[in-house]
């Protein structure tokens, strides 16, 4: 493999690349906790607004006579029945998940690696004159750390990291394009929230149709 196709961090000295190492994993194991978070709050939201559709449509048929009539009333137990199926398995599934958990150890994970980082920044500020053995040994043992960080801990996504090169579009590894920050925040948002946006707002827009076709 040519240099051409090894980072630049990576063509460097043993340092820069753990420097590197330290910085883009602290950030993205923030951006992975960020992430379960929203995913967390997302599938509450999403539980407790199905649940207000599935009663709001329960008292449609008795409170709004035009909706009343056989055909219709059975629909709308359809859409009801239909709903609290998909509570039902959706907060399954999601609890399974524990995203909280996974946030606040996401979290955990990135303070302990930035420690790291902030101390390999010392640690080459303290050796820039003279980088020899003993400033080699230290970095080693660093890396040893972090090391036993990773093993600890359950690895980010592939997105998280894409949210961090993005953050720092212009810096040399990354080199980012607009087109390539668009596609990423496309990932983020179809590979991650789409499906609670369609939760919450699919309902009513189908009963809307449904209630227009009706008239």
């Amino acid at each position: 493999m040519g240099s051409s196709n090894i980072p630049l961090y990576a063509q460097g000295s043993y340092d820069r690349e753990l420097n590197y190492k330290l910085w883009s994993t602290y950030k993205s194991r923030f951006n992975a906790a960020a992430r379960n978070r929203r995913k967390n709050e997302l599938s509450t939201r999403a539980v407790a607004i199905l649940s207000a559709y599935v009663m709001i449509f329960s008292l449609i048929t008795t409170m709004l006579p035009q909706f009343s009539t056989q055909g219709t009333s059975q629909i709308i137990l359809f859409i009801s029945s239909a709903l609290s199926i998909i509570i039902l398995v959706v907060s399954q599934l999601e609890a399974s998940q524990n995203y909280g958990l996974r946030a606040h150890t996401y979290h955990q994970s990135g303070l302990q690696i930035a420690e790291l980082y902030n101390e390999l920044r010392a640690l080459k500020t303290r050796f820039a004159d003279k980088k020899g053995e003993e400033f080699i040994g230290k970095v080693e043992e660093i890396a040893k750390r972090y090391d036993d960080i990773l093993k600890r801990s359950e690895n980010h996504e592939d997105i998280d990291f894409a949210c961090f090169r993005a953050s720092k579009p212009k810096y040399e590894d990354h080199n980012l394009k607009k087109w390539d920050l668009f596609c990423i925040q496309v990932r983020l948002l179809v590979g991650q929230y789409l499906f609670y946006y369609l939760c919450i707002s699919l309902p009513p827009i189908v009963f809307g149709i449904f209630a227009v076709a009706t008239r």
